[in-house]
């Protein structure tokens, strides 16, 4: 039987969507490890995350939204062995309505 939580007033819980990072090799053939690009993107601090469940008084935004957050304004949970980030609604950036919109807010903000 799956657990739900419930948030309070206008918290978010967010399934944070995590950036696959793939060996990297240059035009002369040099192997970029894995871990330089790991720290590279423990350094930023704006995270798209899915939209897990809402409390009562969130307003603009439904299950299973895409939400541009700074995890710096965000309580990280484990829960189930899965990590979670918990977020007041004004705190959320933007509600993201498609892939290509996540694409280009990433090169705009250059993530």
């Amino acid at each position: 039987m799956e657990t739900v939580y419930s948030m309070f007033g206008d918290r978010v819980l967010l399934e944070k969507i995590e950036e696959k990072v793939e060996e990297k090799k240059t035009e002369g053939g040099i192997v970029i490890p894995n871990q330089i690009e790991e720290k590279k993107l423990k350094s930023k601090q704006l995270f798209f995350g899915v939209v897990i469940q809402k409390g009562w008084d969130v307003l603009h935004l439904s299950i299973n939204d895409i939400a541009l957050f700074n995890i710096m304004n965000a309580q990280q949970v484990e829960l189930n062995g899965k990590m979670y980030c918990i977020v007041e609604e004004k705190n959320i950036l933007a509600r993201v309505e498609s892939e290509e919109e996540i694409q280009r807010i990433m090169k705009a903000i250059n993530i």
